[in-house]
C-alpha cells in the first residue's frame, strides 16, 4: 500500500462498499424515548441529535453523557434501559417509507432501515428491511416498556423559574439555620449607592450561575431570625434541595396560605393532576376546574385534595349546568401550567408522572379518563380524545409503561362546543386492558384477551388448520392451530400424548391412553399419524416422530414470546412519502442495537457496531478495549523502504491520527502489508467463531497460503509440552492469482434516486444528456435521447446540478430510466473462483481438516474445530472399538464410495474417498448489477451420513457465518428438490447426507439484508441462479451415485455367480471328461463379459438421461 493511503484505510470508519449509500436512519420528526439526567423525555430524534452534534459532524460518541434508551434483549425479549453510545446524522440518499400498523402506530424510515419481525423457522426475532415489508406482514412493537427511575415526591421549587417568581409575593419558611450559616460564611460586605440615596451596606452572595446577588443588610438581618427567604432568592442561589423540608407561603386577599415545598406523590394528588389535564385551566392567580353539575363527587374530591395541600378553594355555579372549582395559593397558577401545559391544544402529561410507580400512574390515568374519557355503552371500550397531539402521544406512552397497547385514531376534524372545528386525536383501550383501571371494570364475564396479546397464526411454523388469525399461548390453543384437537373431545388428549411420548419408543393404544388421561381410540391415533406426529410400527404400535419435538419447541417459543415485553402488529400499509429535511438520523444503543421510535412506539433496529466496516472497526475496537493503537507495516517493492505506522481513530471527527511514523530500510518481506492489533475478547470454538471463518476463507481463496495460530487446550495438544498456541496451515492450491476485476461505471437500472441526485450534483457535464452518457455504462447517445424524450423537460438544455437539486425532476428521470430497455452491464467486473480452483480449494481444505484422521477408518466424522489438534490414537485401543462397531453395524444411510479413478470426480484424501463436483454459472444481471453464482460439493468421506449437510456460504469470497436461516442462499438450496439427486430431504429443510456444499456469489453489489453483511437478500434472479447451479451439481452427484450403485449391483451378481462356478465346473468336467479349471476360466470370462456389457449399457443410458437437462438448459440460455 502507498504510504499516503495507509492512515485512511486503517483509521477511518466507512459504511462498506454498498452501505455508504444505504445508511439506516429515521426522519427528523420521529419521536424517540430516552432517559437523561434522571428524567424521561419523548422528543423528535432530529432535535436530540442536532443538539449534540456541531455543524458538519456526522457521528459522535455520547457514552459519557449517560443517555439511556429502552431496548429489548434479543435473547430474552425483555426491555431494559441501555446506554446510547453514538448519535448519527447524515444526508438522506434513499426513499422515505411510512410503515403503518394496526392500533394506529406508524414510523418513517429510509427504505434500507430495518425493523423487526418474528422468524417462524428459527423461532427468533430478526431484522427486516422496511422496503421488503408488505401489507399483512407483522412487525415487532413494545408491549411493555421498562420502569424508569422511580420518584415518590416532587420539589415544587425545582419546577419554578426565578423570573416567574419576581412579581410574586412568595416566601420559603422553615429553612434550617445551617443554611444561613453557610450563606453568611460565603457572603462578602459591599457598600452601594442607588441614585441620590446615601450609600448602604449589602451582603453579596454568589448565584448558581456565577452572578452576584446583593441583599440589603436590613433584609439580611431578619432572614435568619425568622427562618425564611424569598422564593426567588432561593431559586437564584440554587437552594431547592436544602429547602425541601420547608413550606412555601403565599398570600390571597391578605390571608396566609402555606403548602409544603415537597409534595408527596399519592393517589389523590395524581388524580387531581389527571383531572386538571382533562378539565383544568388557569389565569394569573388561580387554577380552575369545570365539571358538570352531576359530577359532585369529582368536585368534592378536588376540594378535599386541594385543602389537604394547604390550598384555598371556591365553588361557583356556571352556565349550562356546570360548576367551577377554583384553587388559590401554593403558586399553583405557575406550577400546573408548567407541568401540564397551558390551553387545550398544548396539554401534556407532567414529566414526573412517568417516574411514579405503576399504581400511581394508573391513578393519574383514572383522573384523566374521569375528566375527558368516555365509556362506550354498547362496546367494551374506553375512549379518550384531545385536541393536543402531544397529550395523546404522552398518554399512549404512559399506557405502555402500564403494559397496555392502546389503539390510536386520528387526526380527524372534531366539531365541539367552540366556534371553529379542531383537529382531534383519540385513544381506545379495549376489553381485557380496561381491567387495569381502579375506576372502570370490564363488562365481559369471561376473560377475553386483546388481539395484540395473542400470537399470529401466520407466524407458526407448523400451522395447518384455519383457526382464526391469532392464538393464545395455551398449549391446547396451539394444538388446534396446527390441526390437532379440533374435534368435539377437544385438545386435552392430544396434548397429553404430545407432551408425554418419547421419540424412538413404541406405544400401543393402552400406552397412549395412559399418557392422554382418557381413552384413546384408533381414530385419534390415526389422526396423529396423518399429521406426521406419530408413525406406525410393527404389532399395531405407534412411535413418536421428530415432528413432536418441533411442536414442543413451537409451544415453548410461542409461550415465551407471549410472556415477553414484545408484541406482533400487522402492517396495514407501506407508502413512500416526501421529506423536507435533507438529513436523517439514527442512534446506536449499547449491546442490543435497537431502540423505540415513531408514533406509538415501534421497535427500530440499529446495526452500527455490526456493519461491514472491516479493519478500521477492528482498529477502533482494539483502541476502545486496550487503549493501544494499531500498527501497520507496508512495503510496495523490493527496492523501496518499508513504512511503519501507529494509528489511532479520532471517533469524534472520524479521522485517523498517526501517532508514530518511521521508515524501515530492512524488512523480511519484499512487499506486502502487515497489520498488528491487540484486543480484549473471548476466543471460542464453534460454528460461528474464528476457526470456522479462517477455514472458510482458505476454502474460497485457494490462491492464498494461510497460517493460523490459535490457542489450544492441554487435552487437545498433540504434544502437551508445547506452548498453548498451535499453528494450522492451509497451503495454496494454485500459484495462479484470481482474474483481476475491471472497474465499470454504474448501470442506470441499479442506481437509486438519492445516488442519482448526488451524481448529478457532482457531474462536470454541460447537460443531462452528456451526464447520462459519461456517468453510466451502456447509455449510448441514442439511449440518452430515448430517455430524455420521455421526460417533460427533456427538450430543454438542463444542467446536471439543476437536476441534482430538483427532486421532482430527478424522480421523473429515475422512473423513465427504469422503464427504458438498456443493454446489460459488462460482466468483466466480476472475479469468480472458477471450476478448477473451486475443486482445488475443496481438496486443499479437506486435506487440512482430515489431516489427523485415521486413514483406514471410513467411519471417522469430521470435527472442524479439532482439525490439526487431535492427538493420534494408540493402535492398541483401536481394535476393541472396531469390534464394538462390528457388533452393532447400522445400515448405512447413504451408499459408500469405493475407490475410483480421478477422472470420475473422486479424490482420495487421507484414506477417505470424496466425490467432488463444481459448477460456475454464466454471469447474469439483477436490477442493473452483474452477478455470478458458483456451487461446489464434496460428497462422502467423513461427513456424517445421518445429519444435515454442511452449507458454506460466500459473497465475493468472504464467508457468511451468521443468519443462515435468513439468507437467500439457504433458501435457494432448500427449494431445490434434492430427493431427485439421491439424497433425503425433510420438508422445508436442507438435505441430509454425507456432503458439504459451497455456494459463492460474486457481484459488484451483493444485496445483503442489513449492514452486518451476514445474509443475502431473496432477489428472484439470484435465487433462480442458485437453484440452477445446485441442480446442475445435483445431476452430477446423482449420476455418480447411480453409477456406483450399478457397479455394486453387478459386482454383487458376479460374486454370487462365482460362488457356484467351482461346483458347476466339477460337475460338467465329470460329464464331459474335461478338467474343471479350464471350464472355470471360461465361466469367469463369460461372467465378466456379461456384467461389463450391462454396466456399459447402464452408463450409456445414464449419460443420455443426463444430457437431456443439459440440452434444455442450453436452449433456455440461448433463448435468454
Amino acid at each position: 500500500m502507498v504510504k499516503a493511503q495507509v492512515p485512511k484505510i486503517f483509521g477511518k470508519l466507512l459504511y462498506g462498499s454498498k452501505f455508504h449509500r444505504l445508511k439506516q436512519s429515521l426522519t427528523a420528526d420521529q419521536s424517540v424515548v430516552i432517559e437523561r439526567r434522571g428524567s424521561l423525555e419523548r422528543l423528535p430524534i432530529g432535535q436530540l441529535v442536532d443538539g449534540l452534534l456541531v455543524e458538519g459532524e456526522e457521528v459522535r460518541d455520547v457514552s459519557a453523557l449517560g443517555i439511556r434508551a429502552p431496548a429489548f434483549d434479543p435473547s430474552t425479549w425483555r426491555y431494559d434501559w441501555r446506554t446510547v453510545t453514538h448519535v448519527i446524522r447524515h444526508r438522506r440518499e434513499n426513499e422515505i417509507l411510512e410503515v403503518r400498523t394496526e392500533r394506529g402506530k406508524r414510523v418513517r424510515v429510509t427504505g434500507c432501515h430495518s425493523l423487526f419481525t418474528y422468524d417462524p423457522d428459527r423461532r427468533q426475532v430478526k431484522a427486516v428491511q422496511a422496503r421488503s415489508l408488505r401489507a399483512g406482514d407483522y412487525i415487532v412493537a413494545p408491549r411493555r416498556l421498562p420502569e424508569p427511575l422511580q420518584l415518590d415526591r416532587v420539589n415544587l421549587l425545582s419546577h419554578l423559574r426565578a423570573d416567574d417568581l419576581a412579581p410574586r409575593w412568595a416566601y420559603v419558611y422553615g429553612i434550617p439555620g445551617a443554611v444561613f450559616d453557610a450563606l453568611a460564611a460565603a457572603a462578602t460586605t459591599v457598600h452601594l449607592k442607588s441614585g441620590r440615596d446615601k450609600s448602604r451596606r449589602y451582603y453579596r452572595l454568589t448565584a448558581k450561575d456565577g452572578t452576584a446577588v446583593d441583599v440589603l443588610d436590613d433584609s439580611w438581618a431578619q432572614y435568619p431570625r425568622k427562618g425564611f427567604l424569598p422564593a426567588r432568592l432561593v431559586k437564584r442561589l440554587g437552594l431547592e434541595t436544602e429547602c425541601a423540608g420547608a413550606v412555601l407561603r403565599t398570600y390571597h386577599h391578605g390571608a396566609v396560605k402555606e403548602t409544603p415545598v415537597t409534595w408527596v406523590l399519592n393517589p389523590p394528588l395524581m388524580r387531581l393532576l389527571g383531572l386538571y389535564v382533562a378539565e383544568g385551566h388557569c389565569d394569573a392567580r388561580q387554577v380552575g376546574f369545570t365539571f358538570s353539575s352531576r359530577e359532585t363527587n369529582l368536585v368534592e374530591e378536588v376540594v378535599a385534595t386541594a385543602r389537604g395541600l394547604g390550598l384555598s378553594t371556591t365553588i361557583e355555579p356556571r352556565a349550562r349546568n356546570a360548576m367551577r372549582v377554583k384553587l388559590f395559593g401554593g403558586l399553583t397558577s405557575l406550577l400546573f401550567p408548567a407541568w401540564c401545559g397551558r390551553g387545550a391544544k398544548n396539554k401534556q402529561v407532567p414529566p414526573f408522572v412517568y417516574h411514579a410507580g405503576p399504581d400511581l400512574r394508573q391513578h393519574f390515568l383514572d383522573g384523566l379518563y374521569l375528566g375527558d374519557g368516555h365509556r362506550v355503552k354498547t362496546r367494551d371500550v374506553l375512549m379518550f380524545g384531545s385536541a393536543s397531539r402531544t397529550l395523546v402521544e404522552d398518554v399512549e406512552l404512559l399506557w405502555l409503561f402500564q403494559g397496555v397497547v392502546p389503539s390510536r385514531h386520528g387526526p380527524s376534524i372534531h366539531h365541539g362546543l367552540g366556534r371553529n372545528p379542531c383537529v382531534f386525536w383519540r385513544l381506545d383501550v379495549h376489553g381485557f386492558d380496561i381491567g387495569a383501571s381502579h375506576v372502570y371494570t370490564r363488562r365481559g364475564t369471561h376473560e377475553r384477551r386483546n388481539r395484540y396479546r395473542l400470537f399470529p397464526i401466520a407466524k407458526l411454523a407448523l400451522r395447518q388448520a384455519d383457526h382464526g388469525t391469532r392464538v393464545g399461548a395455551e398449549p391446547e390453543s396451539l394444538l388446534r392451530a396446527v390441526g390437532l384437537g379440533t374435534g368435539p373431545a377437544g385438545a386435552g388428549k392430544s396434548l397429553g400424548i404430545v407432551m408425554g411420548v418419547v421419540p424412538g419408543m413404541s406405544y400401543g393404544l393402552a400406552d397412549l391412553t395412559s399418557l392422554a388421561g382418557g381413552r384413546v381410540t384408533r381414530h385419534l391415533a390415526t389422526h396423529l399419524v396423518d399429521r406426521g406426529y406419530l408413525s406406525t410400527v410393527e404389532d399395531d404400535g405407534y412411535a413418536a416422530t421428530s415432528k413432536i419435538d418441533d411442536l414442543r419447541r413451537e409451544i415453548d417459543a410461542v409461550g415465551s414470546f407471549v410472556a415477553s415485553d414484545l408484541c406482533l402488529l400487522r402492517v396495514v400499509d407501506v407508502t413512500e412519502v416526501a421529506s423536507g429535511n435533507p438529513f436523517v438520523y439514527d442512534l446506536s444503543v449499547l449491546g442490543c442495537e435497537n431502540f423505540v421510535a415513531g408514533e406509538g412506539a415501534i421497535a427500530c433496529h440499529n446495526s452500527r457496531g455490526q456493519q461491514g466496516i472491516g479493519i478500521s472497526a477492528a482498529a477502533m475496537y482494539g483502541q476502545l478495549t486496550t487503549g493501544k493503537p494499531i500498527r501497520v507495516t507496508s512495503r510496495v517493492g523490493k527496492r523501496k523502504a518499508a513504512h511503519v505506522f501507529d494509528i489511532q481513530l479520532d471517533t469524534r471527527k472520524n479521522e485517523p491520527v498517526v501517532t508514530h511514523d518511521e521508515t524501515m530500510e530492512e524488512w523480511h518481506q519484499e512487499h506486502g502489508t502487515r497489520v498488528e492489533l491487540e484486543i480484549v475478547a473471548n476466543w471460542q470454538q464453534g460454528q460461528r467463531f474464528v476457526n470456522r471463518y479462517v477455514e472458510h476463507t482458505a476454502l474460497a481463496n485457494p490462491h492464498a497460503t494461510i497460517h493460523y495460530t490459535r490457542p489450544v487446550g492441554v487435552a487437545q495438544r498433540a504434544n502437551a509440552d508445547k506452548p498453548g498456541n498451535e499453528t494450522l496451515s492451509f497451503p495454496r492450491a494454485t500459484s495462479e492469482l484470481p482474474k483481476e476485476a475491471m472497474e465499470i461505471k454504474p448501470h442506470p437500472h441499479g442506481v437509486e434516486l438519492g445516488a442519482l441526485m448526488l451524481m448529478a450534483r457532482e457531474s462536470k457535464s454541460h447537460d443531462v444528456r452528456g451526464f447520462l452518457q459519461t456517468a453510466f455504462s451502456r447509455v449510448s447517445a441514442a439511449a440518452a435521447g430515448e430517455i430524455l424524450a420521455k421526460v417533460s423537460w427533456g427538450k430543454k438544455p438542463v444542467k446536471p446540478r439543476v437536476l441534482g437539486a430538483n427532486r421532482a425532476m430527478a424522480e421523473e428521470l429515475h422512473k423513465v430510466i427504469a422503464e427504458t430497455r438498456l443493454m446489460n452491464p459488462p460482466t468483466n467486473c466480476l472475479s469468480p473462483i472458477g471450476d478448477e480452483l473451486m475443486r482445488k480449494g475443496l481438496v486443499s481444505f479437506l486435506n487440512v481438516i482430515e489431516s489427523e484422521g485415521e486413514s483406514g477408518d471410513e467411519n471417522t466424522q469430521l470435527d472442524l474445530d479439532s482439525a490439526g489438534m487431535k492427538p493420534a490414537k494408540k493402535a492398541g485401543k483401536a481394535a476393541p472399538a472396531a469390534k464394538q462397531q462390528a457388533k452393532v453395524a447400522p445400515e448405512p444411510a447413504q451408499p459408500s464410495i469405493p475407490d475410483a479413478s480421478p477422472e470420475e470426480g473422486v479424490e482420495k484424501i487421507k484414506g477417505h474417498n470424496y466425490f467432488i463436483a463444481t459448477v460456475t454459472r454464466p454471469p447474469k444481471v439483477y436490477r442493473g448489477n452483474p452477478f455470478q453464482v458458483e456451487v461446489g460439493l464434496a460428497y462422502g468421506g467423513s461427513w456424517p451420513p445421518d445429519k444435515t449437510i454442511e452449507l458454506f456460504r460466500f459473497a465475493n469470497r468472504v464467508p457468511l457465518l451468521f443468519q443462515r436461516g435468513a439468507c437467500g442462499i439457504t433458501e435457494g438450496i432448500v427449494r431445490t428438490d434434492w430427493r431427485n439427486y439421491m439424497l433425503s430431504q425433510p420438508k422445508g429443510s436442507l438435505p441430509v447426507g454425507p456432503m458439504a456444499l459451497l455456494v459463492h456469489i460474486a457481484s459488484v453489489w451483493v444485496p445483503f439484508t442489513s449492514e452486518s453483511k451476514e445474509a443475502v437478500a431473496h432477489y428472484p434472479d439470484i435465487m433462480k441462479e442458485i437453484q440452477l447451479a445446485a441442480q446442475e451439481c445435483g445431476r452430477k452427484l446423482a449420476t455418480f451415485i447411480r453409477k456406483r450403485k450399478a457397479a455394486d449391483y453387478q459386482a454383487q451378481r458376479r460374486s454370487i455367480f462365482e460362488l457356484y462356478i467351482e461346483e458347476v465346473a466339477i460337475a460338467i468336467g465329470k460329464i464331459t471328461g474335461r478338467k474343471p479349471n479350464p471350464i472355470k476360466r471360461e465361466f469367469l470370462q463369460v461372467a465378466h463379459k456379461v456384467t461389463a456389457a450391462e454396466i456399459k449399457e447402464e452408463e450409456k443410458a445414464l449419460m443420455e438421461e443426463e444430457g437431456k437437462p443439459k440440452a434444455k438448459s442450453r436452449a433456455r440460455a440461448e433463448e435468454e
